[in-house]
């Protein structure tokens, strides 16, 4: 039986993510994300590489100051490596979500690469992408702010 620590949830979303963010990624996630043309699916592919090294250096309790360029996630290989070393025992679950979120005076729906890291003790790394909401919701609920303010009660009892 493997044990979970508590998940650590990274998000990255759409623009503006720019140039300045390249030095955090390794040549072979650069060639990964840059095999297709497509722009949205280069910045899907960055948002989700730079998600899953945010989540694994919040899972091991590092800081904001943890060089990204240490960790390398090879993810049409379903691989992990940190310091070239291979990272066993970590599942990653992948998903992405839209929200509306306000931005100055308007509601804009704005999509996520979402992923949780948990350390499961395994001797491998393992990768789970949720493609569907109904695959999603049997882990996941995002909540509302009336429905959250309902819950507080409950939590602080």
């Amino acid at each position: 039986m493997s044990s979970s620590s508590i998940p650590f949830l990274s998000t990255f979303p759409p623009p503006p993510v720019n140039q300045h963010k390249s030095h955090q990624l390794t040549p072979l996630e650069m060639g990964t994300i840059n095999a297709d043309q497509d722009d949205a699916t280069r910045l899907r592919r960055i948002c989700m590489v730079l998600a899953l090294k945010q989540a694994y250096i919040k899972a091991i309790g590092h800081d904001s100051g943890f060089d990204f360029a240490r960790l390398e996630f090879n993810v049409p290989e379903e691989s992990a490596m940190g310091d070239s070393f291979p990272l066993t025992g970590w599942e990653f679950r992948i998903w992405k979500t839209r929200l509306a979120v306000a931005r100055r005076d308007q509601i804009v729906n704005e999509e996520y690469e979402c992923v949780a890291a948990f350390f499961r003790g395994t001797t491998g790394s393992r990768f789970i992408f949720y493609d569907s909401s109904d695959e999603l919701n049997k882990w996941v609920q995002f909540i509302n702010i009336d429905q959250m303010v309902k819950v507080i009660p409950k939590l602080t009892a």
